[in-house]
C-alpha cells in the first residue's frame, strides 16, 4: 500500500507553520513527479534489484489518506489542517 499521508518526506510550505499546498499537490496527482507513481517506481527497481527480473508482479492493495487527523501521523504534516482535510 502507498500512502502519501504517511510520506516523512513531505513538507509544510516554505516559511509556514501550518500550510502545504505542495504537498498536496505532490501526493493528489497521478503525473510522473507526483508521489505515489513516483513511489510505484522505486518499488519496481527495488523489486528488479532483488530478483533480476522486470516483469514481477507487482500488487497495488490501495492508496490511502486519513481524515480526520490520525494519532499516528508524526510528521509537521499535522500542523496542516489541509493535510487531514475530508476534501
Amino acid at each position: 500500500n502507498f500512502y502519501p499521508y504517511f510520506d516523512p518526506n513531505m513538507q509544510l510550505d516554505e516559511g509556514t507553520t501550518d500550510s502545504c499546498e505542495a504537498a498536496l499537490n505532490r501526493a493528489e496527482c497521478w503525473g510522473q513527479d507526483c508521489s505515489v507513481p513516483a513511489g510505484l517506481r522505486n518499488a519496481r527497481r527495488k523489486m528488479q534489484r532483488l530478483t533480476g527480473r522486470s516483469d514481477g508482479l507487482l500488487w497495488v492493495g490501495e492508496t490511502g489518506w486519513s481524515w480526520p487527523l490520525s494519532p499516528t501521523l508524526g510528521s509537521a504534516m499535522r500542523n496542516c489542517p489541509a493535510w487531514s482535510s475530508r476534501e
